[in-house]
């Protein structure tokens, strides 16, 4: 068994007096310190301080928010709000509707140059499901410049937080570099609004909507997303037996007509025309 030996007092007070007069005759001397927090100039720095149009929508019942005319309905929701007010849309596309969605002029409409902060800001929010939990809503985030050219960039289940969505709060995070404007030629030095295209149907709380900068991370901007899988009770799993309850794209324009029929999913496509897909969930 081991026995720990203990230094006697006056050699430890020895070895420290020898020490400090080591020290003293090396020109070394202590003095008084603070301790301080090395971050402290960069908590209140904000993202982008050039950019003064961070703030897309926070409390703003004005007219820079507008809704769908038709297939839907907008409302401000306080009692239930992440913070303020509470943007609640509600929507069911159908044959009658050409087109759903909202949209957001934020800055009092101003134009917004987004040019210089595209590769190294996003678009983050909260999302929660009105009622209940359920799916994903079919959503696509649209950039109009104010020359009416927009570019697309489609809500994924890799952009929140976790899913599935439910009366909780989620963080949606969208990058400025995921938006086609690229390839629609949308100008960036020009935007107008934001708009939000929304398909099949849905119940949502939209809050607090700004511009931030990517956060850094290993794996991208998207790596705290967390899926709540749920096991499947057996294989082989339906995927269409006759209805498509969350599609879109089913409509006929002038190089296809895809349409549900008695006998199934009918698809005539053309060559002509612009590349124009379907999907459902």
């Amino acid at each position: 068994m081991s026995q720990r030996t203990t230094m006697p007092k006056a050699i430890r007070f020895f070895l420290l007096s020898s020490g400090l007069v080591l020290f003293a005759a090396c020109g070394v001397r202590f003095v008084p310190m603070a301790l301080e927090d090395p971050y402290a100039n960069l908590k209140d720095k904000p993202d982008f301080p050039d950019f003064k149009a961070r703030t897309v929508y926070s409390n703003t019942t004005g007219d820079e928010v507008w809704g769908p005319e038709a297939c839907g309905e907008l409302a401000f929701d306080q009692k239930r709000a992440w913070e303020g007010n509470a943007i609640r849309i509600q929507w069911q596309q159908d044959a009658a509707c050409d087109w759903v969605g909202m949209g957001i002029g934020w800055d009092a409409w101003a134009a917004k140059d987004l040019s210089g902060i595209t590769d190294e800001a996003a678009f983050r929010f909260r999302l929660r499901s009105t009622e209940g939990e359920s799916r994903i809503p079919i959503m696509i985030l649209l950039l109009e410049d104010y020359s009416g050219i927009m570019c697309a960039a489609p809500l994924r289940a890799g952009h929140m937080e976790s899913y599935p969505l439910n009366e909780e709060w989620r963080q949606v995070t969208i990058p400025l570099s995921e938006f086609s404007y690229k390839q629609d030629g949308t100008n960036m030095r020009n935007i107008k609004q934001l708009v939000i295209e929304l398909q099949g149907g849905g119940d949502v709380l939209l809050d607090d909507i700004e511009i931030v900068a990517l956060p850094e991370t290993e794996s991208g901007p998207n790596a705290q997303a967390k899926p709540s899988l749920v096991a499947l009770e057996r294989l082989p799993q339906p995927l269409f037996e006759g209805s498509l309850p969350n599609a879109w794209g089913l409509e006929k324009n002038e190089s296809r007509d895809f349409r549900l029929t008695g006998n199934g999913l009918e698809m005539v496509w053309t060559a002509q025309g612009p590349w124009s897909p379907m999907c459902f969930s």
